[in-house]
């Protein structure tokens, strides 16, 4: 399991955009604008998948 910080940000209309440090995102095979589902476990962990 990688652990990082983020930043995780929400304007007025509820859309979000998650900053995450490019040294982590060299691991992800995650493309720019890709959509993601994102789950809020009940222990406050979030979950994120690729679409």
């Amino acid at each position: 399991m990688i652990k990082t910080t983020c930043k995780f940000y929400v304007d007025r209309d509820g859309a979000g955009r998650i900053y995450v440090p490019k040294s982590l995102t060299q691991k992800l095979s995650f493309s720019n604008g890709e959509q993601l589902k994102i789950t809020l476990g009940d222990d406050g962990r979030l979950i994120i998948e690729k679409l």
